[in-house]
């Protein structure tokens, strides 16, 4: 097998050190947000990354599909008057 015994810790450095982090080498997401700097929070609870303009794009996408299905329900609702 490709890992060795030890901690979870050892074997996720042996493999950086390995050049097998493909995650380790990206700086932006898909859509070109930066993976660094003012960007990044820690998330409260889990303790996980977070990235502050990935954040809002979901936000805005989110609050835009909301706003689509509440126009499409008030113009179904006129329709069965």
């Amino acid at each position: 097998a490709h890992l060795f015994v030890g901690t979870r810790s050892e074997n996720m450095l042996d493999a950086s050190a390995k050049g097998r982090q493909n995650m380790a080498s990206r700086t932006v997401c898909p859509r070109g947000h930066p993976y660094s700097g003012t960007n990044v929070f820690l998330r409260v609870g889990s303790g996980g990354r977070a990235w502050r303009e990935c954040q809002e794009c979901r936000t805005v996408q989110a609050r835009a599909r909301r706003e689509s299905a509440r126009l499409a329900q008030s113009r179904q609702l006129m329709y069965e008057r």
